[in-house]
């Protein structure tokens, strides 16, 4: 089975608003396309083909995290580049609202996240 998940990203970092690249990435991991700020991903994923025989219920066996985390590393949205430092606070909001895993956070599909660098 494949999954495709697309997620919309905005930024604030220190007062810019930066554009992911487009057509960037591999195709089997976070990528972009020729939409403008949308994490894109599709890959196969496991299903147990057993439990949704028996109960119609779909158990995927996914282990790819999709994390913020790699968006700013794939995509150079360190605070460095933006900020001139280090020295910064992140928040991550998923539709308006903080999310406490931060840059851990496991986008999903239809998640329209905020990236936001505040100067310390």
């Amino acid at each position: 089975m494949t999954t495709h998940i697309h997620a919309d990203i905005k930024f604030d970092l220190c007062g810019q608003t930066p554009v992911l690249p487009r057509e960037t990435g591999p195709l089997d991991g976070l990528h972009t396309h020729k939409e403008k700020n949308l994490l894109h991903f599709h890959d196969r994923i496991d299903l147990d083909t057993q439990k949704y025989k028996e109960t119609g219920e779909k158990i995927w066996q996914y282990e790819k995290s999709l994390t913020v985390q790699e968006a700013v590393d794939n995509f150079g949205l360190s605070p460095m580049t933006y900020c001139q430092t280090e020295e910064v606070e992140v928040s991550v909001l998923n539709n308006d609202l903080p999310v406490a895993e931060g840059l851990q956070y496991n986008w999903k599909d239809g998640d329209n996240l905020s990236l936001v660098y505040t100067k310390k």
